[in-house]
Formats: C-alpha cells, structure tokens, sequence
C-alpha cells in the first residue's frame, strides 16, 4: 500500500525558502507538522509583504493497523452465489411466437359415404382337363371340304378324369379313336366334313410314336433278360452293360406312356417329366458302362470322372422339373404345327391343314428347348472323352472296331435329331399328298411324320451302340 502524501499551495518565494532550509527528520516517510494554522494561498500580485515561516518540524507518523472487512451480509431476496452454481450468462429468449393469434381451427369435414362397391370381371376359369385343341378345324370355304379334329380324344360324361379318362385316351391313341365329328360325316357322306386321307376314320397322330416306342422296349427287354442267362455278369463291366439295356427298355416304355397320353393336357404334364427323366437316366447308365469297358473295370479311374455324366444328367432333370413346377400348364400347352405349311399367326384359316392329321398339341419347353436339346446333344456324346483310354486299354484293333460302332450309333441319333428339328421331313411331303409310304391308313391308322421316323432311328441307334459294346466286352 502506497505511502501518504501531503501537497501545499505556496508562493515561489516560500517554497525556495522551505527548499533552503534543512530537513530535521532524515526519514523519506515523515510528515511536515506546522504550529501555525494551515496556510491559505494568496497570488503574488495580492500578497503585500512576505510572512516569514518558522521552521518545520517533521515528527514519525505511526501507520494504522488494516482494519477486517466485514463478512458480506446475506441478502433477503436469495441465496448468495457459490462456485457451484452457475450465474446466468444471459437472458432466455423472449416467446415472440407466444404473441402470434392462433391458427384458425377448420370446420369439421363430415364423414364421406362409403362408395358401393365396382362390379369385378369374372376370372377366366380354366378350360376342362378334356378340352378341345386351340386351333380346331375351320372351314375353308367355297366347295373345300372340312376336315375334322382327329387329335383331340373327346370326354365321355362321367369319365373325364382320373383312370377312365386315361384309358380312353391310351385306347384312342393306340388302337381305335372316333373324333367329335365322325359321327356326322358317315351318316351324310356329302364330302362336307372329311377324315384325314394320313390317318383313315378311326387313326391318330401319336399312334405311330407309341407303337415305335413300344417295339424298341420289347427289343431291349429281351435283349437284357437274354444278356442276364448267357453273358458273363460276374465283371462290373458285364452287369453294367445288363443295366443299360434294361434301363434302356424302361426308357422307351416311358417315352411310349408320353405319347399314348399326348393328347390329354393333365396326363402329360406328368407323363412328359417322367419320359424326360428317364432319358436322363439312360445316358447316365450308358455312360457309366461305356466308362468301365474303356478303363477295363474303372482301373485307376478317379472318382470325379465317374460322377461328371451322372452329375449333369441330375442337375438338367432336376432343373426341368423346377420348372414343371412353376409353370403354368395352360401357358405351356401350345400347338405343333412346325412343318406343315400353317401360320397360326396370319389371319385366316387353317389352309385346311388340320384335317391332314398333322395337327398336334403337346407341353412346350418354349425359350428353354434349346437348353433341354443341347443337354441331351452333349451327354449323349460324351463317349468320345474315352476314345484315347479306349485305345489304350483295348487295343487299336478293337477299340477302332468299338467305337467305330458307337460313333454310327451317335450319327444316326443326330441324323434323327437332324430330320425331326431342322428339316422336319417328311411332314410338308404328307401335307402336300406325297409321301406315301410313311402312310399307313388303311391298316392300322397312322403315319410316319418326322417325331416318328426320329423315334425308329433312336432305337436303330441304340441297337448299335449295344452291339459295339459287346464287342468290345467279348475282347477284354
């Protein structure tokens, strides 16, 4: 704390006196003390004579003792402030929105009738598991004749489904079969209404594919139960090739079933699945036994190479009954008219075409039939991986003789499919009147089209390949 100090107000003259004159207290902090009364300062021009100043005494001046400053008084309108609680830094924000007027509140809306209800189209219902074909025949004409719809089995009353139906349709498709519209044209005779001249009165499309079907089963079924006495069964690759001609007889039956059911919509859509997977099955069981002659008993042949074929052969029947499962069998059920001169798409009749008994309705693989044909193309070939471990285990001698026979058997197989997807020979001959020794009307109502002709070349295949099979077993 700083000293106190005094200041005074003198003339020029008195302070050089008091500056002349010397100190009697050596002490910086004394204090001057006057016996006098304190001087008044005058200005020069008024002071008439110099008052002569005694000298000054300065005598010690004790410094007082700080005095405690009282504890802050509490105040009756709050507490005092602590550390702990925190003084406001500023005020909270005035509630302009609070002066606002409020919104003004809407009348209430009334509750809105409720609206009757649209009338809905009816839904399509499905057509009878029995139904006629899409395209049935139409008239032509002028004087043409009409021809009648001799592919669809018509439904008797009270048997329409469940094994009745099927044996209707097994014995319309294999033996005899009256169409919806024979019954008109006998009586009448008048050349209005006409049977196919490909199929006589009482024929039918499919009939040639069943029966074609049914003689390569009878062949090789007796083939394996011959094979099963007198062939050597013992050797793995001896019982396999007794496996593949059985399988092979339950193939052709199965295809034989498909097509005596062909012209029912709700039987082929299980008996197609089951003639498919049984083709499947074939060509694994053929290509497994092909694999055990060329290796002479699977020797030092790797697990892997034993599963490709079966492999693939499950994955492609697997998928295409997925698929069975999915789709509809109204969208799949279409038309076969390929090769017959119609165009479903123009807007006019039939050409008449249909009474030519080239008319068919069948299930489609529609945008997956080249992945279904390319499947079996590729798997059926798949003996012509072994031809070098057929040479080698076999001899060039034999091995030439062996798979020069399956390579005939694989080209009359591609020769068929060739025929049946590509040309379609000899359909467009038959529909054009030509043809005729693939007809066979008069005896037994049917005629050879392309699916068939493909069907006789599958089982002449087979026989051949069988036949360079043995001889390759009978040279191990």
């Amino acid at each position: 704390m700083p000293a106190p100090s005094l200041s005074f107000a003198l003339s020029d003259a008195d302070a050089e006196r008091l500056r002349a004159q010397p100190s009697a207290s050596p002490r910086p902090r004394d204090v001057l003390t006057f016996a006098k009364p304190p001087l008044r300062g005058h200005s020069r021009a008024s002071t008439p004579s110099p008052i002569p100043i005694p000298p000054v005494q300065l005598l010690p001046m004790a410094m007082p003792a700080p005095v405690p400053m009282p504890p802050p008084q509490r105040m009756p309108f709050g507490p005092p402030p602590t550390a702990l609680t925190p003084m406001p830094t500023a005020l909270p924000p005035f509630p302009f929105a609070g002066l606002a007027p409020p919104p003004p509140v809407p009348p209430p809306v009334p509750p809105a009738l409720p609206l009757p209800p649209l009338p809905l189209p009816p839904l399509p219902l499905p057509p009878p598991p029995c139904a006629p074909a899409r395209y049935k025949n139409s008239d032509c004409g002028g004087d043409k004749p009409r021809y009648m719809d001799q592919y669809t089995v018509p439904c008797e009353k009270g048997r329409e489904e469940g094994c009745a139906r099927c044996w209707d349709v097994v014995y319309a498709t294999t033996c005899h079969h009256e169409p919806e519209e024979l019954a008109l044209a006998l009586p009448r005779n008048d050349g209005k209404v006409r049977w196919s001249p490909l199929l006589g009165p009482f024929g039918h499309l499919e009939r040639f594919s069943v029966q074609s079907h049914l003689a390569g089963a009878v062949v090789f079924a007796v083939y394996a139960a011959v094979r099963s006495f007198v062939a050597d069964g013992h050797s793995t690759s001896g019982a396999l090739a007794t496996a593949v001609a059985a399988v092979t007889a339950v193939t052709y039956l199965s295809s034989a079933t498909y097509h005596a059911t062909a012209p029912d919509r709700e039987l082929t859509t299980m008996t197609r699945v089951l003639d498919y997977t049984a083709i499947y099955l074939a060509i694994v069981f053929t290509a497994i036994a092909d694999l055990a002659i060329a290796t002479r008993h699977f020797d030092g042949v790797p697990l892997q190479a034993v599963l490709d074929v079966p492999a693939a052969g499950t994955l492609a029947s697997a998928f295409f009954l997925w698929r069975r499962l999915r789709v509809s069998k109204h969208d799949t059920w279409e038309a076969n008219v390929d090769g017959i001169g119609i165009d479903l798409s123009a807007e006019k009749p039939l050409n008449c075409t249909i009474g030519m008994g080239l008319f068919g309705m069948y299930h489609g693989d529609q945008h997956h039939s080249p992945l279904r044909q390319g499947c079996s193309f590729i798997l059926s070939g798949a003996y012509f991986v072994l031809v070098p471990a057929a040479m080698a285990t076999l001899g060039p001698e034999v091995a030439g003789v062996a798979i020069g026979l399956q390579g005939a058997g694989f080209g009359l197989l591609a020769f068929g499919f060739l025929l049946d997807r590509v040309l379609k020979w000899p359909n467009k001959a038959l529909a054009n009147g030509e043809a005729r020794c693939m007809v066979c009307a008069d005896s037994r109502g049917c005629v050879a089209h392309s699916h068939g002709v493909w069907h006789v070349l599958a089982v002449v295949s087979a026989a051949v390949c069988a036949v360079g099979r043995e001889y390759a077993l009978a040279h191990m």
